[in-house]
Parts: structure tokens; sequence; C-alpha cells
């Protein structure tokens, strides 16, 4: 799948296993399934109430942006004039130590 069609894909509920190379692991799979469970769901994200935390980080993920509906946690990274999004973690990952804010998402 191309790059630019993965979102598309994931916010219309269509991507599916075999859009990834999974083949060269079995581990790879096993991740990538846990995901697809998620990104299948991807719609309904923006739909629920979301929150969100600056400087998002998780073992060694680190990202600018992470935002939560507390099923699963999105973490963007910047791309110049946007943020992109870097990772996907099954439950909400935002550090309760820090700052969590109510947050609106805009698709543009």
């Amino acid at each position: 799948m191309r790059p630019e069609c993965f979102f598309d894909a994931c916010y219309r509920g269509i991507i599916a296993i075999d859009d990834f190379d999974c083949n060269s692991s079995k581990e790879l799979k096993r991740v990538v399934c846990s995901k697809l469970k998620h990104l299948v769901t991807l719609s309904n994200f923006f739909e629920n109430e979301i929150i969100a935390q600056e400087d998002f980080s998780k073992g060694v993920v680190k990202c600018l942006l992470g935002v939560s509906n507390r099923k699963f946690t999105i973490g963007f990274v910047d791309a110049k004039y946007c943020v992109r999004p870097m990772t996907l973690l099954a439950d909400n990952h935002l550090d309760k130590n820090k700052p969590i804010i109510n947050a609106k998402i805009i698709i543009d």
C-alpha cells in the first residue's frame, strides 16, 4: 500500500493484514495484527472524547504529541508543517504525571 493511501484506508475501515509485509517475522505479524484491530476503528477514534499530551514518550518511542481515546493511543511526530502519526499503542499510555488536556481533532 502506498503511504499516501494508508490513513484513508484506516479511516474508511478497509485496512487489512494483506496490506502489510509481515512474511519476514511471526513477531512482526503479531504486532501488526494487534495494531490492526485498532486501525480498523480509526474513524470512530475521532467521534469519542480525545485526551492529548505534549512530549509523549513510552519506552523508546518519543513523540511531539500523544492522543488517546482511552482504548488506544496514537503518537505523532513533527513533519515540518504538520504532525504525522508515528506509533499506535493499545490502551491509554498518556503519562498521568504530565498535563493531559481534552482535545478536539480537526482533520483538514
